[in-house]
């Protein structure tokens, strides 16, 4: 069996953590092969280790775990493990000093001042994603293998009872996927095309929706007008301290 992952983020990670212990717990005999798709590796585009040091999450450390207990309903046994704050004030300064981070001194600083009642950084959260991949990557059985590959996904197509997963160069023969597809990747609409051409026949800069801390803004002035649209969490990430 063949199972795609499209996407690296949270919600993946952790349907990657159920077929495991499922896997594990019923003695799964079959072969079974998991593709994980994800241009930006493994915790996807919002929680990148390396983006700016400045963005934070809006859940408490304390209260975000990718592990499961006894809380939830669910097939299956639960496999419980540190939340971020756990993970990060017992094994976290050694991960991240094992492993080449962009901003290594500013998350070590972090860990040091971090409480039950801090809001993590993104990039932290990022950096526990991937030690939680390693850590199930590491148990997975016998007849379990994983290929990561950063190949953009296009399209889906079915093929009588077979998933055909198409990027530029490949395609891709699935038994079953699971599409965790993150914001922002999105073709731009008829609305925004038009904002667009609007922005170079008045030779204004226009951008297009995408994650914020990807956003070029160096020649944008403070004197500069500027119109955001929208309220939620991009519009917070997008303005000035």
């Amino acid at each position: 069996m063949k199972i795609a992952l499209i996407g690296a983020g949270p919600r993946n990670l952790m349907a990657f953590e159920r077929l495991v212990y499922w896997a594990l717990d019923r003695k799964w005999a079959d072969e079974v092969k998991i593709l994980i798709f994800d241009p930006f590796g493994i915790g996807g585009r919002v929680w990148n280790p390396n983006q700016n040091h400045e963005l934070k999450m809006n859940s408490l450390a304390s209260k975000i775990t990718l592990f499961t207990d006894d809380s939830i309903q669910m097939e299956g046994n639960p496999h419980l493990g540190p939340t971020l704050f756990e993970w990060a004030t017992t094994l976290g300064k050694d991960f991240i000093e094992n492993n080449n981070f962009k901003r290594q001194k500013l998350l070590l600083e972090e860990i040091d001042h971090l409480t039950k009642y801090s809001y993590s950084s993104r990039a932290l959260f990022g950096i526990y994603q991937q030690w939680f991949f390693q850590h199930v990557e590491k148990r997975m059985p016998s007849n379990f293998s994983i290929e990561i590959h950063s190949n953009l996904i296009h399209n889906v197509k079915l093929d009588k009872e077979k998933y055909i997963l198409l990027t530029d160069e490949l395609a891709y023969q699935v038994d079953a996927i699971s599409a965790a597809l993150g914001e922002g990747m999105d073709e731009p609409s008829d609305a925004e095309k038009e904002a667009q051409a609007f922005a170079e026949a008045h030779h204004l800069k226009y951008v297009p929706v995408r994650y914020p801390a990807e956003v070029d803004v160096d020649d944008i002035a403070p004197t500069d007008q500027v119109i955001i649209r929208g309220l939620g969490l991009s519009f917070i990430d997008s303005c000035p301290n």
